[in-house]
């Protein structure tokens, strides 16, 4: 489900920059703290059930969490920017996928909601620039005083890619990949639990680690 390589260039985002100009023409002559609208979004009760707790953070592995909190935070943004105007192609080309891939009722589709909402933030492309939710995001946040940490992890995010890999075994429980096109390894913990068996065939996104 990837879609071309996304731009290289920032200043080609004409879809962002567009964002930028709204939003700052909505709150003309103010700096908006966008860490203050995300904490007042998430504390409202239907988002807040889409954001891992701070206790549910604490019960996961330190990596896994540092990406976790950081995607929810794009999650939250989403919505916020999505209503505009200039977020309409994301909107379009989400739902429409939303439609083919995670269908309502039976049949179920095999995805997963994690793999399809990183797919929607980070893969699906629109324009000539190939923006995606993901950069957006970033360019708004970096424009708009976004916590440099959490746009660090974000441009993380936005960075990866879904790839298939060769389970090579387990240690530490951490298993060993190795990408099939690249031949390049890793050692990786998964969250999901699922353990698997040498010699199978992944098709995961890896992500390095965020510390």
């Amino acid at each position: 489900m990837k879609q071309e390589a996304r731009a290289t260039e920032e200043g080609d985002r004409a879809i962002a920059k567009k964002l930028v100009a709204a939003i700052r023409n909505h709150v003309p002559g103010r700096v908006m703290n966008l860490t203050d609208v995300i904490a007042g979004r998430a504390a409202a009760a239907e988002t807040q059930q889409t954001v891992v707790t701070k206790d549910g953070q604490a019960r996961l592995h330190p990596a896994h969490a540092a990406y976790v909190f950081a995607q929810n935070q794009v999650s939250v943004l989403s919505e916020q920017i999505t209503a505009l105007d200039e977020m309409a192609p994301f909107a379009d080309v989400v739902s429409r996928a939303e439609d083919l891939y995670r269908p309502s009722g039976p049949p179920m589709s095999p995805l997963t909601t994690s793999y399809f909402t990183s797919w929607a933030f980070f893969d699906a492309c629109v324009g000539a620039a190939n923006e995606t939710i993901g950069t957006c995001v970033i360019e708004v946040g970096a424009a708009l005083g976004l916590d440099q940490e959490l746009l660090r992890l974000i441009r993380l995010l936005q960075g990866s890619r879904m790839g298939i890999y060769v389970h090579e075994g387990w240690a530490r429980n951490l298993i060993t990949l190795r990408e099939i096109v690249t031949g390049s390894a890793c050692r990786a913990i998964v969250p999901a639990g699922y353990r698997g068996q040498t010699g199978e065939l992944w098709y995961v996104r890896v992500l390095p680690p965020p510390a």
